[in-house]
């Protein structure tokens, strides 16, 4: 039977970060895994583009993805 399939939307927070606003995706660790994991993508993307893979490393624990500054979600570090 295959798993259900999980919708990002479901797992992006707000993040709020030395005055900057943004997003992050966090997938709590499943169940008997104690492993967190912190991954910062590239450049030029977003935290949906990644979906697949925060997936697969999900299978090992927690994983939490913030946006960068100026990309995805959060606003540039350069605003005023």
């Amino acid at each position: 039977m295959p798993k259900p399939q999980k919708n990002p939307s479901d797992y992006i927070v707000p993040l709020y970060m030395n005055g900057m606003q943004g997003r992050m995706l966090r997938l709590p660790p499943p169940a008997g895994k104690k492993r967190e994991i912190l991954f910062v993508y590239g450049h030029h993307s977003t935290l949906e583009r990644w979906w697949g893979v925060v997936q697969d490393l999900n299978q090992y624990g927690g994983v939490t993805m913030p946006d960068l500054p100026g990309f995805g979600g959060m606003e540039s570090w350069l605003t005023t």
